[in-house]
C-alpha cells in the first residue's frame, strides 16, 4: 500500500475512450471521460486509426477538464500515470506521449514549486494498486515504471 498523498493525474487512451482523472490516494477529485462510441458504431467497431485521431483532439481538452475539475494547476501534480498497453499502438501513442509532456511540464514547474513530478507507465488490465508501491520511491521524471 502506498502513503502517496500528493495528487495524481492518470491518463486512459488504450481503445476508444479518452480519459482522465486526478486521484489522490484512493479519493477520485476528478473523472473525466470523452467517448467515441457514436462514431464508431457507423463503422460496426472499433477503427483504429480514426481512434488515434479523435483521441488527438480530445486529450488536451479532456486533460484540462480533468485538472480543473479537482481543483488543481500542473503545478499541484505529484505524478502522471498513464496506460501503455494493452491497447491499440496509435491510440496508446497519444495517451502516453501526452503524459511525458504534462509529466515534463510539472517537472519544469517543480523547479518554482521545489515539489518534483514523478512518471508512471501502467498496464491497463492490473489494478491501480500495483502500481502504488512505485510512487514512494524518490525517482523522478523521466522514471519509468513497467511491471
Amino acid at each position: 500500500m502506498s502513503d502517496f498523498t500528493l495528487p495524481v493525474l492518470a491518463i486512459e487512451s488504450s481503445c476508444d475512450e479518452t480519459a482522465a482523472a486526478v486521484v489522490v490516494g484512493r479519493r477520485v477529485l476528478s473523472n473525466v471521460i470523452a467517448s467515441q462510441a457514436e462514431m464508431h458504431a457507423k463503422w460496426g467497431g472499433v477503427v483504429p486509426e480514426a481512434a488515434a485521431r479523435a483521441h488527438v483532439e480530445a486529450i488536451v481538452p479532456v486533460v484540462d477538464q480533468a485538472i480543473s475539475n479537482a481543483g488543481l494547476a500542473l503545478a499541484d501534480l505529484g505524478a502522471v500515470a498513464v496506460t501503455n498497453r494493452p491497447g491499440l499502438v496509435g491510440a496508446l501513442s497519444v495517451g502516453v506521449t501526452a503524459a511525458k509532456a504534462i509529466a515534463l511540464s510539472a517537472v519544469c514547474l517543480s523547479f518554482i514549486t521545489e515539489s518534483p513530478c514523478l512518471f508512471v507507465n501502467c498496464h491497463s488490465i492490473f489494478r491501480a494498486a500495483d502500481r502504488a508501491p512505485c510512487l514512494t520511491q524518490a525517482s523522478f521524471v523521466p522514471s519509468v515504471a513497467t511491471r
